[in-house]
């Protein structure tokens, strides 16, 4: 069985794409390999991307963490509110 926050995973990735971001797996690859992830949108796009990300990591108190360990932590929530076990 998959582990259950696997960013692969299709469950995951239709959460963050309901959610409006980009799914992290696609996030995290071009991070590693040095790319930017919004290099293909237009600005105001990237821009409100961003701030759907940034809202997300408010909602669920992420923060003070590395990049991989946020967006474990914003691939859970989405997979549980997605679930429909918010609580």
């Amino acid at each position: 069985m998959l582990p259950m926050n696997n960013p692969d995973d299709v469950e995951t990735v239709l959460a963050e794409l309901q959610a409006g971001i980009i799914p992290t797996s696609i996030f995290l690859n071009n991070h590693v390999e040095r790319k930017d992830p919004f290099a293909s949108m237009d600005k105001k796009e990237a821009r409100k991307m961003k701030r759907k990300w940034r809202k997300l990591k408010k909602k669920f108190g992420v923060k003070n963490k590395s990049l991989s360990q946020q967006s474990h932590e914003v691939r859970f929530h989405l997979r549980r509110i997605s679930r429909g076990s918010r609580d």
